[in-house]
């Protein structure tokens, strides 16, 4: 991650050792049963623009990790999100634990924005009452998304939250 990265200047350590806390969260999903696709970003964009045809969270994902993921939304629904969130230095990592309870599967998607240039995101998504996540391939042809109804979850506010959408 290079340019003007969120994570740029905290330190190499930072979004490795969330990612691995991110797996340590998905084994105990898979400890208690739960069948769990893990994603490992490429990037991650946050588009405040309702303009844009693809507002909220925008999650780079490679071609496995997508495929793996569209199959469970072939058998999966949604309902439920379960939030992790810690901010370093102005920058919050979240981890969204997608789940459907019924069925005990789950997807994990890691996070991160800077607070400071999140605030017309968060004003959008308080509007419209949703915060989306977008997860895209490469070639950006293909597109999943968790519809989110508490966008406050997201905001980085608390050590965690839970919700039912």
């Amino acid at each position: 991650m290079t340019g003007d990265s969120p994570t740029e200047g905290l330190g190499p350590e930072v979004w490795p050792t969330f990612l691995a806390d991110a797996a340590d969260i998905a084994a105990e999903y898979r400890e208690a049963g739960w069948e769990v696709v893990e994603c490992d970003p490429g990037d991650v964009t946050a588009v405040a623009s309702t303009d844009h045809d693809r507002f909220g969270f925008s999650v780079l994902v490679a071609d496995d990790e997508y495929e793996a993921i569209e199959e469970l939304f072939d058998r999966a629904e949604f309902d439920s999100v379960e939030v992790f969130s810690h901010a370093v230095e102005g920058v919050v990592f979240v981890l969204a634990v997608e789940r459907d309870e019924e069925r005990e599967v789950a997807v994990t998607v890691p996070i991160f924005y800077r607070r400071a240039g999140s605030q017309d995101l968060f004003e959008v998504a308080e509007d419209r009452g949703e915060l989306p996540i977008h997860l895209r391939t490469p070639s950006g042809d293909r597109w999943l998304t968790f519809s989110h109804d508490e966008p406050s979850l997201f905001a980085g506010d608390a050590e965690s939250g839970e919700s039912g959408g």
